[in-house]
């Protein structure tokens, strides 16, 4: 029998995950289903869904952060694709003095890690780790006045600040 090539994530693969959210401060609850696809790769086709359960920071200079923990299934293991932990943590953070209004001040930088494990027969996990930064797009287009910004304006009680950043 010849071995089994493992898909990896780039060109040649797409998806249509499905998201929902509900909120209530500082307790989250996310559904997620979709499915992925692997060109070249025959008849893979993985069906991805979790329910997750978790904390979310609502203020302070790690605003919109969260972790939270929840229970799936993962289509593209051949073994134990069902019963699947699923821990997902996202860490942002205000960088720069929103105070200045600058481009600098609308840039919030972000680390988020995605576990997707089989903790009930030691089989096998996939660990995903993104790295990068969000930026508050009106900053770019402040005098047009986007919704939500203040950048650039000014009130009799001095500039205003900047809105909290762009959310993922």
């Amino acid at each position: 029998m010849p071995p089994v090539s493992k898909p990896t994530l780039g060109f040649g693969m797409s998806s249509l995950p499905s998201r929902v959210k509900a909120r209530h401060p500082p307790i989250s609850l996310r559904s997620e289903a979709g499915f992925l696809t692997v060109a070249g790769a025959g008849t893979l086709k993985g069906d991805l869904t979790d329910v997750a359960l978790g904390l979310v920071a609502t203020s302070g200079r790690f605003h919109e952060s969260y972790l939270d923990v929840g229970y799936g299934r993962s289509d593209l293991f051949i073994n134990h694709r069902t019963s699947r932990l699923k821990i997902n943590g996202y860490l942002t953070w205000s960088a720069f003095d929103k105070s200045q209004h600058t481009l600098l001040s609308g840039m919030r930088p972000f680390v988020e890690m995605r576990v997707d494990t089989d903790v009930s027969h030691n089989g096998s996990a996939s660990v995903q780790t993104y790295v990068g930064v969000n930026f508050d797009v009106c900053l770019l287009f402040s005098f047009w006045g986007c919704p939500g910004s203040t950048v650039g304006k000014a009130t009799a009680k001095g500039p205003s600040s900047t809105s909290s950043g762009a959310q993922h």
